[in-house]
């Protein structure tokens, strides 16, 4: 083994080198998964100041008692039977 690389030599520098990449994916990793939960922090603040807002949202009249008869005449059964009534007894 005289003037050339040995294999302890060669792994040595392969195990370094992937020891380097994974070590950069993960700190990718790290990074990203970091400003996603910032990001969903953000969006869920949001989204609650939209729900507080609109919980102070009223209608001035419910929608079912605008679609609620006023009164007997409105209701058609009410009125179909009261017609069938009057002509079986006059």
């Amino acid at each position: 083994m005289s003037g050339g690389i040995d294999m302890n030599s060669v792994i040595m520098i392969t195990q370094f080198f992937f020891t380097l990449v994974i070590g950069m994916y993960f700190f990718t990793k790290l990074r990203n998964e970091k400003s996603d939960s910032e990001t969903l922090a953000n969006n869920s603040k949001k989204e609650a100041e939209h729900l507080n807002c609109m919980r102070h949202i009223h209608l001035s009249e419910p929608v079912t008692e605008t679609a609620r008869p006023k009164n007997v005449n409105e209701i058609i059964g009410h009125i179909f039977m009261h017609h069938n009534i009057r002509r079986t007894t006059g």
